[in-house]
Parts: structure tokens; sequence; C-alpha cells
């Protein structure tokens, strides 16, 4: 079995409905060249003859319609997922993994790393992404969203509840809460994504002596 990521134009990233949607109606059509250009640069990166480092199930990929589905092999799919977000974020691309209704959209993203003990790692940050991922940890699992090495925001899920905290650079600035829902957690995270720290204020920050 495979796992599937599609490359998306910017416009059918809004949600995963939206994404989904499009993506059935691309099935099938001819592919358009800007989706196949995408499709012979992620297919430059893949070494079929090389079993350790082949990271796609179809060599050569081809564009249907203005989209790339990009199959990989489940001890692959990160190799497949560093590759595939790069090139579709250089052509102004998203990307949509359905599996975990996970959504890179290209008009939002910033430098930076997500990290999901679950669902492994994205080298860029997309505040929807982040929400997705968020809504999936289970009990004991993580997520950490990093601008640099000491400015990132983490949470971890303790069964009903979900210890937050976040670092601005120094050990002094490095706060801790707790947050009840998945829902929150993704709102506190997207707020310190978006530089918004009056709105972040209003969680009971603690500072955390590590």
């Amino acid at each position: 079995m495979s796992y599937d990521h599609y490359v998306i134009p910017a416009a059918a990233c809004s949600d995963p409905a939206t994404a989904a949607a499009h993506v059935h109606s691309q099935l099938g059509r001819s592919p358009q060249p800007e989706a196949a250009a995408i499709a012979a640069a992620i297919t430059g990166h893949n070494l079929p003859l090389d079993d350790q480092r082949a990271f796609l199930s179809i060599h050569p990929l081809a564009a249907e319609g203005d989209m790339v589905v990009v199959a990989a092999p489940y001890p692959r799919v990160q190799d497949a997922r560093d590759v595939l977000v790069a090139e579709a974020l250089r052509a102004g691309y998203g990307v949509f993994d359905p599996q975990n209704d996970v959504m890179i959209d290209p008009r939002s993203v910033r430098e930076g790393m997500i990290e999901s003990s679950a669902d492994g790692i994205y080298r860029v940050i997309a505040p929807t992404a982040v929400t997705a991922l968020v809504h999936r940890l289970r009990d004991e699992d993580y997520l950490v969203v990093a601008i640099a090495e000491q400015r990132y925001i983490q949470t971890q899920r303790r069964g009903d509840a979900y210890a937050l905290e976040y670092r601005d650079g120094s050990p002094d600035r490095h706060l801790g809460t707790e947050v009840r829902s998945a829902a929150e957690v993704a709102r506190a995270m997207r707020l310190w994504i978006a530089g918004d720290a009056t709105q972040l204020a209003r969680l009971r920050w603690t500072k955390v002596d590590l």
C-alpha cells in the first residue's frame, strides 16, 4: 500500500473539503503545463533503482489536470514529503494529505518546522496543518512548532488535557500553561505563529523552570 499526497493549486487549499473536491474534479484530465513541471521536478529527485533512497511508488510521476498525485511507500513517506512540499511551494502550489486532513496552503506558510511525534516532520510552518495535527494527538503524543532553536511552541497531550509551552529566545521567556481542548491548543499555536502576543497573553502562563 502507498501513502498519497496531492499537489494542488493554491486556490484549492482553503480547507480539506475544497481540496478533496478539487482532486476528484481533476482525476483523468490531461496534464496542464504547470502541474506537469512539478511532477517532473519531484520525479527528478527519485532514484528508482536504489531501494534505500527511492521514495515514489510510481516512477515517473504524471500530472492529472492541474494536480499531481504523489504516492509513496509507507517507509519513505517522510522522504517523499520533504521533496514534494519543497517543489510544490517553489511553484506556488499547496499540498493536501487526505489521510490526516493536513493542508499546506502556500498563501500562509512561513519558514520553520512542525514536528509531530505521530506524523513526522513538515519543514515549513502552515497554520492549517498545525490545527489538523493538534486534533490528531493521542495520549502522550507531542507537537512542536519551531521558528528557530530557541523560539518554539510545543504541546503534549496528557489524558484529557494538554500541556502547552512556548519559548521566546531565552530561559526567562519560557512559559507554560495547561488547556483542556485541542481547539484551545490549536488557537494558541496559531496566535503564536502570527505573533499575536496580546491574545496569547490571555492564557494563564507561568514560568517554566528546567
